[in-house]
């Protein structure tokens, strides 16, 4: 982790003993720091950017690179996922600059795709999710397996036809009482 204060210094933390490593200067105050995915730490002050390799490792004596934007104050930095690329925003408007190794050389498509769908983003979750699962708990029906679902029109067929059987079976019964004429017609409910 690094912090930066309007003292002008600029501290490099051990997080697990919550204990500054290295201390850097700056004439005036950082207003921004980002850290790329090889680890080089860039700093922006003033009209100023600079920089640091290997600033987590070991205390440097100076920085790897330095970019001067005359005029201008910078208020943003941030470097491109998988490029050598490092953003600039300033009070002028935008400047992108080449900072060689401060990318990481290949995609990993398994672990994070930064250009990926909101569709590829869903099957990714779901994914995760179907993971987390025990491979006990996951089994199939084995009546279910080889069975086509019925359609709209083979339902409601099936349902007329219990209809009828139901219907033929009360008007037989009642035949047999000797009531048949009080029946309701087919299709009505008593």
């Amino acid at each position: 982790m690094v912090t930066s204060g309007l003292d002008g210094y600029m501290k490099v933390w051990d997080v697990r003993n919550y204990k500054p490593v290295f201390e850097y200067t700056n004439p005036t105050p950082a207003t921004t720091l980002t850290i790329s995915q090889k680890g080089l730490l860039a700093v922006g002050y003033g009209p100023h950017t600079q920089v640091w390799t290997n600033a987590f490792r070991e205390k440097q004596k100076s920085p790897y690179l330095n970019h001067l934007i005359p005029g201008s104050t910078v208020t943003d930095l941030q470097f491109c996922p998988f490029e050598d690329v490092l953003g600039i925003g300033h009070g002028k408007g935008f400047t992108s600059i080449l900072v060689p190794g401060s990318g990481e050389a290949n995609i990993d498509a398994l672990e994070v795709n930064p250009f990926q769908s909101k569709k590829q983003r869903a099957e990714a979750e779901v994914k995760h999710l179907l993971e987390k699962i025990q491979p006990e708990l996951i089994s199939l029906d084995p009546d279910m397996v080889g069975k086509v679902r019925k359609t709209d029109k083979e339902k409601t067929e099936e349902n007329d036809k219990a209809d009828f059987e139901v219907c033929a079976f009360h008007f037989l019964f009642s035949l047999s009482l000797g009531t048949a004429s009080s029946l309701p017609p087919v299709g009505q409910q008593s």
